[in-house]
């Protein structure tokens, strides 16, 4: 996409780092509002990392690692999860491991962890 990472953070009210505040906000209940996050912010989240960061940058692998495992803590992945996830991987093996399968494509989020998949 050939965004510069680096003039991202220079300016706190790009798009970008929005989306990561209002994400970071939500996800932890920051103003006691008793707001869960679902599986539509967690896809979200990674689209929009997936369109603000290179492919093969550190940025990406670790926000979508943390987002995945926000999702995953909250059992709040879904095919629109995982989905998000393999458009948004920059390897195949990345996606493989985050989602702890042996082969791609998988069948159906029943095959992941249960405690995953369990809202």
């Amino acid at each position: 996409f050939g965004v510069n990472e680096e003039a991202l953070f220079e300016n706190e009210d790009d798009p970008y780092s929005i989306a990561l505040k209002t994400y970071d906000e939500v996800n932890s209940d920051l103003y006691d509002l008793g707001i869960t996050p679902d599986h539509l912010l967690f896809s979200t989240m990674i689209d929009t990392v997936a369109a603000y960061t290179s492919s093969d940058s550190i940025e990406r692998r670790q926000r979508l690692e943390q987002i995945f495992q926000d999702a995953c803590t909250a059992g709040s992945v879904s095919s629109m999860v995982v989905q998000a996830l393999a458009n948004a991987c920059p390897s195949i093996e990345m996606l493989k491991t985050m989602l702890q399968l042996r082969t791609w494509p998988v069948e159906s989020v029943n095959a992941l962890p249960r405690e995953w998949v369990r809202k």
